[in-house]
């Protein structure tokens, strides 16, 4: 199999899963981004809130991450060989 056509295999049907990923993996960021720069003592349960669901989203975005390693080397060896 051609090297292009390798990667297309590989890649078929994971594109809208490394979207996800990656959308989570930015939403963490910008929602630790908040809760690190947040000041005023009004909005300390924000701060909270965002530092809680940054550290979730990051969590989620790291083991889907995994999932997709594992799924790529599986798809890999059995699939597109």
């Amino acid at each position: 199999m051609a090297w292009t056509e390798r990667w297309d295999c590989l890649f078929r049907g994971a594109g809208w899963f490394v979207v996800l990923l990656i959308g989570l993996l930015v939403a963490s960021l910008g929602l630790w981004e908040y809760g690190v720069h947040v000041q005023d003592s009004a909005r300390f349960p924000w701060m909270l809130l965002a530092l809680f669901l940054s550290s979730w989203t990051a969590f989620l975005g790291l083991a889907g991450l995994a999932l997709l390693t594992m799924w790529l080397v599986v798809r890999a060896s059995a699939v597109c060989r």
